[in-house]
C-alpha cells in the first residue's frame, strides 16, 4: 500500500466515548475452599474507546476533525485533547462511560473471563443548532446506546448532503429505523443477519429499504466487507496479510470511509492494517505516534 497523505475531508463525528480498561491476569490454580479461579494481576491497558477510538483513527487520517461526545471527566477530556489533534464539543455527564475487561493469560493463550459495563443509559437534552454542518463535508453519527445521540441531532444531521450512520446492536435491540433516512449505513455482519433475519438467508439490498439509505456497508471481520446499494451487492476482500485480533476493526473501516468520503477500497484497506499489527491486538492506538503509521501504511 503506498504512503498515505492526510485527506482534506473535514469530518463531524458525534458519538458515545467509551473508556476501555483491559486488566490483564495470569492464571495460577483454583482455590481449595471453592472452585473459585486464582489470578495474579499482570498488566492493564486503559484506552478512549467507542466513538472515540473512530476520532482517533480520522485524527490520523484527516487534518481537520470535529468529535461531539460526553467523557464525563474533565482530566479525561484533557487527556485526550493535548494527545490527538482534534477539535472536541464536550456535553457533560454524570460519568464517564466504562468497560472494564478481564483477560486471562495462560501459556500462549488469552480469554477474556470477564466484561464489567458502567454506562449511561441518557444524557441531558441538549441545543443543536449552534452546530455549522454547512462546514463539513462530512457528517457521521457512532452510536453506542449511552444516551448522547438524540432525535434533534438525527434529525439535524439527515440535513447534510453527505451523512453516515453506525448504531451499535450489542445485546440490545437495534434501533436502525431511527436513523432512517441517511444517505449510508455502517454495521457488522451480526447486525445485519440480525436485522434480516426474517427476510431470507441471502441478504441484499432490498432487505434494507425500511432504513431509506443509498448503500449499507456491512463489515465482516476477517473476511473484509460487503457493500449494498440500489445497483449492485458487491464484496471487498480482506487485506492477505495475517489477522492479529478483530477487535476495533469496524471502527478502522468506519473512520476510513469518513475519511476518504467513501472510498470503500481505502477504507477496507485500513481497517485490514489495522488488525495485522500489534496496534490491532492491543485493542488501542494509544503510544502508537503517526511516522510509525506512515512507516508501516508504506508496508502494507
Amino acid at each position: 500500500m503506498k504512503q498515505q497523505k492526510k485527506f482534506d475531508t473535514k469530518v463531524f463525528v458525534a458519538g458515545d466515548t467509551i473508556i476501555d480498561k483491559h486488566v490483564y491476569l495470569t492464571a495460577s490454580g483454583l482455590s481449595l475452599e471453592s472452585p473459585t479461579m486464582k489470578t495474579n494481576y499482570n498488566r492493564e491497558i486503559v484506552s478512549y474507546g467507542g466513538a472515540a477510538n473512530v476520532a482517533k483513527h480520522l485524527s490520523l487520517l484527516c487534518g481537520d476533525v470535529t468529535f461531539f461526545t460526553s467523557f464525563g471527566s474533565e482530566s479525561l477530556l484533557k487527556a485526550f485533547k493535548k494527545k490527538y489533534n482534534i477539535n472536541v464539543i464536550n456535553k457533560q455527564a454524570a460519568a464517564p462511560n466504562m468497560k472494564t475487561r478481564y483477560w486471562i493469560e495462560r501459556g500462549d493463550s488469552t480469554y477474556k473471563y470477564l466484561q464489567v459495563n458502567d454506562t449511561n443509559s441518557e444524557i441531558e437534552a441538549y441545543d443543536v443548532g449552534a452546530m455549522d454542518f454547512q462546514y463539513y463535508n462530512v457528517v457521521a453519527i457512532s452510536d453506542y446506546r449511552c444516551g448522547l445521540i438524540q432525535e434533534n441531532l438525527i434529525n439535524y444531521t439527515k440535513e447534510h448532503v453527505s451523512n453516515y450512520a453506525a448504531s451499535q446492536v450489542s445485546s440490545k435491540k437495534n434501533n436502525f429505523e431511527k436513523f432512517s433516512g441517511f444517505r449510508n449505513f455502517v454495521m457488522n455482519r451480526s447486525e445485519a443477519e440480525l436485522y434480516c433475519k426474517e427476510m431470507g438467508d441471502l441478504i441484499t439490498y432490498q432487505h434494507f429499504q425500511n432504513l431509506n439509505t443509498e448503500a449499507v456497508y456491512v463489515t465482516a471481520g476477517s473476511d473484509g466487507c460487503f457493500v449494498y446499494n440500489e445497483n449492485m451487492d458487491l464484496r471487498y476482500l480482506p487485506s492477505p496479510k495475517k489477522v492479529k485480533n478483530t477487535i476495533g476493526a469496524g471502527d478502522a473501516f468506519y473512520a476510513g470511509l469518513l475519511a476518504s468520503s467513501g472510498d470503500v477500497d481505502f477504507a477496507n484497506r485500513w481497517a485490514g492494517y489495522y488488525v495485522s499489527t500489534d496496534i490491532g491486538c492491543n485493542h488501542t492506538l494509544e503510544g502508537f505516534n503517526e511516522h510509525e503509521l506512515q512507516t508501516n501504511m508504506r508496508r502494507a
